[in-house]
């Protein structure tokens, strides 16, 4: 990506991202569907997923 014109910032945020993304939606399935099933927020699930201080 830096041969392609890209900046050192941005290239680090496309990576992280991917990173990021990869951990975050095979877990998000069996939370919509406790959320679903179980009559809980799915916006706090995730929360309590995401950042643990808020659970």
């Amino acid at each position: 990506m830096l041969r392609k014109g890209y900046g050192r910032g941005f290239i680090t945020g496309i990576l992280s991202m991917g990173g990021m993304i990869t951990a975050t939606i095979p877990p998000s399935i069996p939370l919509v569907m406790y959320g679903v099933t179980g009559e809980v927020s799915i916006g706090r699930l995730f929360m309590g997923a995401s950042f643990r201080e808020y659970s």
